[in-house]
């Protein structure tokens, strides 16, 4: 059996922890849209007004804050005009990111606007910087908020009087694989001033790419450091996108399950620290929030060519466990963070084919941490057993057993503790620094094995588990089982002077 500690402190608060980085991601790609969202009026499937009942029933469970679309890479080739009016009248267009190579345009700009109403998220627009000017991409926003346009009066009679106040909007996606950084700042700055002209008071995310994991491409140095060192403060948020693997989905080896946790903690942070110092240094003082606005596992052997749906198993729900935690460590830095995607392409929460649908262990992840949304990021020191990455592709740097975060929320704490050890239970020691427990609930997401999965046929093979938390005082041990997510909502008070 292997100990850890984790040491809280209720009084020192690193910041609030942004609703928004628990956001979601869907795309115009393999059968995330059609099939998984959009299924039709006419379906047979359960729907409302087009859209899966189902899907959006799981959606309002977890509350998602915001939700990304149209792309992805999807979004470089879409003209947002294509997507509105008579759903008969709509083009039909060759489409590589679709299963049958084509688009059809069923789900545009007021179906994604209604999907947010439905689940009671915030939408978030990712405007194409390739194949419309950037006077269309202003028409793109007065369409959405304004009431005086004639863009504005083709929403009203399209049946949408009221105006949809998109706050959000990304400007390209990956820019990086297709211009040099003094060409994307200058559209950058082109496609900002005609969408702020019809709304100034959106909130504009620009493109920028991992500065560590990435190669320097266009031989220009670092690509988003030219891009920030152009725009400077004319952004509110940075995009930044990272991917892991390590193996295959479900038939990982023991040393691939450590080296995707390993790299994991080195190369996130590493690009997140990278990422502040080049914002802090080139903004003038503007508060610039970091968008991961893509982020997920994605395993080998799913692309574009082929199917895009993953097993998502017990390794992935930890491991996005683990990512939430790093993100807790930077309150005041990350302000959105949008999974992909949300159904059927790779780090899913939920999966569809036809009428059947399950969730993933990661969607039970996002349930499991909705009471960190909003709440007081709080400083905490863990002592844990360490690890070193197997296959030595990162550093020597050693890695704890124990990830973890806390965070004060109304009259309590939420921690979140995972033990990583696929073999060891940690005999975890949880010290509150001068507050004690009164009470709470425990809640527990494991399986036998890290590479299970639920299917259509188990859905309910990994849930999580329940429990009333009896312990009081200002110490208490935690039992975490191997490669187990633990959540505790505790109530407290201060200590006894």
């Amino acid at each position: 059996m292997a100990v850890g500690k984790i040491s809280i402190y209720p009084d020192r608060v690193r910041g609030l922890i942004d609703p928004k980085v628990y956001g979601h991601f869907i795309e115009h790609l393999w059968t995330c849209i059609y099939d998984g969202i959009w299924v039709g009026l006419d379906s047979e499937i359960s729907n409302i007004q087009g859209i899966r009942r189902d899907v959006v029933e799981a959606l309002r469970r977890i509350e998602p804050p915001i939700i990304r679309w149209p792309g992805g890479y999807f979004a470089e080739l879409y003209n947002w005009v294509d997507g509105v009016g008579p759903r008969e009248s709509r083009p039909v267009r060759v489409c590589p990111t679709q299963p049958n190579g084509v688009e059809t345009n069923q789900f545009g700009t007021d179906e994604f606007i209604r999907l947010c109403r439905l689940v009671g998220a915030e939408p978030n627009i990712c405007v194409n910087t390739s194949i419309i000017t950037p006077r269309e991409a202003g028409f793109w926003v007065e369409y959405c908020n304004r009431r005086d346009t004639d863009y504005a009066k083709l929403r009203v009679r399209n049946g949408n009087p009221e105006p949809y106040n998109v706050k959000y909007w990304s400007i390209g996606n990956e820019c990086y694989f297709m211009y040099p950084p003094v060409d994307y700042a200058t559209r950058y700055l082109n496609w900002r001033h005609f969408m702020r002209n019809a709304d100034p008071t959106i909130e504009c995310i620009a493109c920028g790419i991992e500065p560590i994991y990435h190669p320097k491409p266009w031989a220009l140095g670092d690509w988003g450091e030219e891009v920030v060192k152009m725009i400077q403060s004319e952004m509110e948020y940075y995009s930044v996108h990272v991917y892991f693997s390590s193996g295959s989905e479900d038939k990982f080896s023991d040393e691939e399950y450590y080296h995707l946790f390993a790299a994991l903690e080195n190369r996130l942070t590493s690009s997140i620290n990278r990422v502040i110092g080049i914002l802090d240094y080139y903004t003038q003082g503007k508060n610039v929030k970091i968008a991961l606005d893509e982020w997920g596992v994605w395993h080998p052997g799913h692309d574009m060519k082929g199917n895009m749906t993953q097993k998502c198993t017990l390794r992935d729900a930890l491991f996005t466990a683990c990512f939430f935690n790093i993100l807790h460590r930077y309150p005041s830095k990350i302000g959105m963070a949008n999974v992909a995607q949300t159904v059927n392409v790779c780090h899913s929460l939920i999966i569809t084919d036809g009428g059947r649908m399950f969730l993933t262990p990661t969607y039970h992840v996002f349930d499991l941490y909705r009471g960190f949304k909003g709440s007081q990021s709080l400083e905490i020191k863990i002592e844990s057993e360490t690890f070193k990455d197997p296959l030595h592709r990162y550093t020597e740097r050693k890695i704890p057993h124990l990830s973890a975060s806390a965070a004060k929320s109304g009259n309590g704490l939420i921690v979140s503790l995972v033990n990583l050890n696929l073999d060891e239970e940690i005999d975890c020691e949880v010290e509150l620094r001068g507050s004690e427990v009164i009470g709470g609930v425990r809640r527990i997401l494991t399986s036998r094995d890290v590479r299970d999965v639920n299917s259509f046929e188990t859905p309910n093979r990994i849930m999580p588990k329940e429990e009333e938390v009896k312990i009081r005082g200002e110490k208490f041990t935690e039992k975490l089982p191997p490669h187990t997510l633990t959540i505790l909502e505790l109530k407290t008070r201060p200590t006894p002077s």
